[in-house]
């Protein structure tokens, strides 16, 4: 952490995790310290100038977590590259923060996907083949940090290489996906459940490619919650064709199948009922959307426990099954409020059997 600070003696650094009291953690007369952990937290700062105290500074949010990483690039057209980070990149990037180290060409155009974890760059008059290191010195991610590499070698594809990747995947349901390919892919293979793979469990029951767009394919999915349903999920897909013979591209196969909700109209809770001799993991409370708050609460109304997340990217939030002094609650029914920006409040509830 750093911050600005002239005229003063020393600062207070205080933190704790969201929605509770923050606590000092360490007084220092340099303007920055160093926090060991990897919990999110909430932080603030005092100043101290002889013997008097400034009120606290707003509290900042801040999530400890490795820089972002290339996990895979790829190449959706014969000048343009994709690349896809381990983390969210922020919103405000473009073009000129990237070029070619060998012709200090920048992209002519920039596209950053929905999540922020990929973005697309266009070159235009590169020649097919070419190859090269593709260099970004100053990108961050969502939260300001830095990205951990500041460039990677490519190799655009020659004029008779073809490739198949997935553009885009569409949850319509909680068990219908729809993927959207590059090219038109033939049926035959598509249409052949053992081509997908669902993690980290489930199964593909269905698949149909579309009749007025063979590049469409859609899914039914069984044994897994698709969409906000807090918890991590993927599909990947393998050995699909495209008719003009293009072959799909490892980079390109595997897709997310959790993200938040829209709005809250979607709230569930599960296991429900929750109980505890027969269910190892927390009760989750899923459809969630990207920021949302929620209270528990005992049928008299007595406040058991509040939960926040903020940058939610799974649709839910977890509960320990503990109130907030952290003592395991009772057998009984639970009230859950949830709260979140520009939405009216909602109201589940769960059970709890000991």
């Amino acid at each position: 952490l750093s911050w600005r600070s002239a005229g003063v003696d020393s600062v207070t650094v205080y933190a704790g995790p969201t929605q509770t009291q923050l606590n000092p953690v360490e007084t220092t007369s340099d303007s920055s310290t160093t926090i060991l952990g990897a919990k999110e937290q909430r932080y603030a700062l005092t100043a101290w100038k002889a013997g008097q105290q400034s009120p606290l500074s707003p509290t900042r949010t801040v999530r400890p977590h490795s820089p972002a990483t290339v996990n895979n690039v790829s190449y959706p057209g014969p000048s343009s590259i994709e690349l896809r980070f381990s983390e969210p990149l922020a919103p405000n990037i473009n073009p000129e923060q990237f070029y070619l180290e060998s012709t200090s060409k920048h992209p002519s155009a920039l596209n950053l996907s929905r999540t922020g974890e990929s973005v697309t760059l266009q070159f235009d008059s590169i020649k097919p083949g070419y190859t090269g290191r593709l260099t970004w010195p100053d990108l961050a991610d969502t939260s300001g940090l830095a990205v951990g590499e500041t460039g990677v070698e490519v190799a655009f594809p020659k004029a008779d290489q073809r490739t198949l990747f997935v553009e885009e995947a569409r949850i319509l349901s909680q068990n219908r996906v729809q993927l959207a390919f590059s090219a038109p892919v033939d049926p035959t293979v598509a249409e052949n459940r053992s081509r997908y793979t669902v993690r980290p469990r489930g199964h593909v029951t269905e698949v149909r490619v579309m009749e007025d767009s063979s590049s469409v394919v859609s899914l039914q999915v069984d044994g897994l919650v698709l969409g906000a349903s807090g918890e991590e999920s993927s599909l990947t897909v393998d050995g699909l064709v495209g008719v003009d013979g293009s072959r799909l591209s490892k980079e390109g196969a595997t897709v997310r199948l959790t993200r938040p909700a829209d709005d809250l109209s979607r709230v569930f809770i599960y296991p429900n009922p929750y109980r505890m001799s027969r269910h190892e993991d927390p009760l989750t409370i899923a459809g969630l959307p990207t920021e949302a708050s929620i209270r528990i609460y005992t049928p008299t109304g007595q406040l058991v426990r509040t939960l926040s997340s903020t940058q939610n990217r799974n649709g839910g939030r977890r509960w320990d099954l503990r109130n907030q002094r952290g003592d395991r609650v009772s057998s009984g029914v639970y009230l859950f409020r949830i709260n979140a920006p520009d939405e009216s409040p909602v109201l589940e509830k769960a059970v709890v059997i000991r």
